[in-house]
């Protein structure tokens, strides 16, 4: 469940896995659960940074793609396939903007929507599969998503 918080800062720093800071607006804060969560449980009123584990260029990814929303109602999950359709078809620009990505930011993108608690831009991942992947495409990803597992476990096996 998401915290509600009664003053979300204008701006907050995020300090992203690999070490950069990231302003993200009042709007952005609104549509992650995450970082309404980590406000709300904060004692400090004015935190200055939270440290994400996402990836900075996905982090800008995400604030480009929010900024081309209209982010003035709350986004309500799709539940069918074929809503999620029609929400894309009136979005074309999410779709090329993500399409114009390269498989790997596609898929930080992706994990980052999940960490910061994004259900908008989960879907618009889940409706750009839909959408625009072709078999190809989707060939591209699912090995990606093995280079990463791969990658992960290697990590996780040195830190061990």
């Amino acid at each position: 469940m998401d915290a509600i918080i009664a003053n979300i800062p204008e701006t907050l720093l995020i300090r992203t896995r690999d070490e950069e800071l990231v302003e993200v607006s009042s709007t952005f804060i609104r549509e992650s659960g995450f970082l309404k969560n980590e406000l709300h449980h904060n004692p400090n009123p004015n935190p200055g940074e939270i440290v994400v584990t996402v990836r900075s260029v996905a982090l800008r990814n995400a604030i480009t793609m929010i900024e081309m929303c209209d982010t003035s109602t709350p986004y309500v999950r799709l539940i069918s396939d074929d809503d999620l359709r029609a929400y894309m078809q009136t979005i074309p620009q999410i779709t090329e903007f993500i399409q114009s990505l390269h498989a790997f930011h596609v898929l930080d993108f992706h994990n980052l929507s999940y960490v910061l608690e994004m259900d908008r831009l989960k879907d618009f991942f889940t409706g750009f599969l839909l959408r625009r992947c072709t078999r190809e495409n989707m060939h591209v990803i699912v090995s990606c998503m093995h280079t990463f597992r791969r990658l992960t476990q290697g990590n996780a096996a040195e830190a061990a």
